[in-house]
């Protein structure tokens, strides 16, 4: 597995440059004539580059931003361990750096650091991201999404389940709080629209893709920009066409998704980041749900 964890975190980080690089990963090229310099490199970076940034502080940073608190967080975290990431082209909270970090701990004869590791910060926002990963029409995406799924079990089974060493380490820590709230009587839709784009504040984690094509499905338009400025577009139309109860519906299946998720992986390591995250998905199905009241007032 350690050397399939360098492969693997080489290929997050960048599409391969041939077929037999790909296949080198132990995933299938998906056709026959397979052209990774082409199709993939254009896939890879529509979903890992733009759509899906594998970087931790994209879902745990308020507003989505990258760095912050918890890139320097992971940063702190392999240092102390020995291992200094190479944050020349990508963020130590990259999960291409977590696999390197954890590729380290396993060859200096580690395996429990490196679950510790992985349950208490990977897995407080891999559990989505690998569903959103098989979302996608591309199959090496999903095929990703699974060698992924198999490292945390290996990992996971390769341990001893004893405590990590790291001495600082008390307990594990509490997703950021979001402090947003719709109690007040003029929350504008742009707040509304930035609290749906933030999974640190909302819980959830939708691409922007996915967001235009249900805009589509109701005929509406969404304008240009940011994620949140597509939400606030969709919302906007949707209260002018009279089609807010289907954008509705559409949060509250992607709140049942999220949720549904993350009861399956409170078995598997990510028991602490399930209940966490089952909060805030809570507050954002009242979000949700005033939504639903504030169309129903205005009829």
């Amino acid at each position: 597995m350690i050397g399939h964890l360098a492969t693997l975190a080489d290929l997050i980080e960048r599409a391969p440059r041939s077929a037999v690089e790909l296949k080198s990963f132990g995933l299938a090229a998906g056709r026959a004539h397979f052209e990774p310099s082409d199709d993939f490199a254009a896939q890879h970076y529509q979903v890992l580059c733009h759509e899906l940034m594998p970087a931790a502080s994209v879902f745990l940073e308020p507003g989505a931003v990258m760095g912050g608190t918890v890139s320097d967080r992971a940063w702190t975290i392999m240092a102390s361990a020995g291992f200094e990431p190479d944050t020349t082209s990508i963020l130590a909270d990259h999960l291409s750096s977590s696999l390197r970090f954890i590729r380290f701990l396993l060859v200096q004869g580690r395996p429990d650091d490196a679950r510790a590791y992985l349950e208490e910060e990977i897995l407080s926002w891999l559990p989505p991201f690998l569903d959103r990963l098989r979302t996608f029409e591309f199959a090496q995406m999903a095929q990703i999404a699974g060698a992924l799924e198999d490292v945390v079990e290996r990992i996971q089974l390769g341990s001893s389940n004893a405590a990590w060493s790291r001495p600082y380490t008390a307990a594990r820590w509490k997703l950021l709080e979001s402090a947003f709230s719709l109690d007040e009587e003029r929350t504008s839709l742009a707040e509304i629209a930035e609290y749906l784009a933030s999974h640190a504040a909302s819980g959830l984690m939708i691409p922007k893709s996915l967001l235009a094509h249900e805009a589509r499905s109701h005929r509406l338009p969404t304008g240009f920009g940011s994620r949140a400025r597509t939400i606030e577009g969709m919302l906007r139309s949707a209260a002018q066409y009279d089609a807010l109860g289907g954008i509705c519906d559409f949060f509250d299946n992607e709140i049942a998704a999220h949720q549904a998720t993350w009861n399956q992986w409170s078995t598997k390591g990510a028991a602490h980041w399930a209940a966490e995250w089952s909060q805030k998905l809570s507050k954002t199905q009242n979000v949700i749900r005033q939504l639903r009241q504030a169309e129903s007032e205005s009829a």
